[in-house]
């Protein structure tokens, strides 16, 4: 007689020792704990260091560059392309639009962002109309 409990049976085999997605789960884990640490390690700091760099700091030590717990298989694809959502909207979020505004009012950025436009667009449209030699190897 077997008895499953209503459990499905992929988690019977988890438990019986099955290993063909072991290496998934096991990253998971460590990419949750990793995502579970970074805010309680940054308000821990005072919130000097953000919860969105140690996220990458985090990444980076669990990742395959340095101590490879977390491997990078089909298993964890999808939840890559999210993180990497998630930790854009993070960053959007501690962006303060106050720092963004000029300090001195009637001040404004415009030379700063008129100048080098011109400069860059014309080395970019001669590069774009300019022909291709023959005697490149994908001419």
């Amino acid at each position: 007689m077997h008895f499953n409990a209503g459990l499905p049976t992929d988690a019977l085999l988890l438990a019986a020792g099955a290993t063909e997605n072991t290496n998934s789960l096991v990253s998971f884990a460590w990419i949750m704990a990793a995502a579970l640490l970074a805010p309680l390690v940054s308000y821990m700091l005072g919130y000097r260091l953000p919860s969105v760099a140690l996220l990458l700091i985090f990444g980076m030590i669990i990742g395959p560059s340095v101590l490879d717990l977390a491997a990078e298989d089909e298993g964890i694809e999808m939840l890559k392309e999210l993180g990497v959502g998630a930790l854009f909207l993070l960053a959007g979020f501690e962006i303060q639009i106050s720092t963004l505004k000029p300090k001195k009012p009637g001040r404004h950025y415009l030379p700063g962002s008129s100048v080098p436009s011109p400069v860059a667009w014309a080395p970019t449209s001669w590069w774009i109309t300019c022909p291709v030699p023959s005697s490149l190897p994908w001419r």
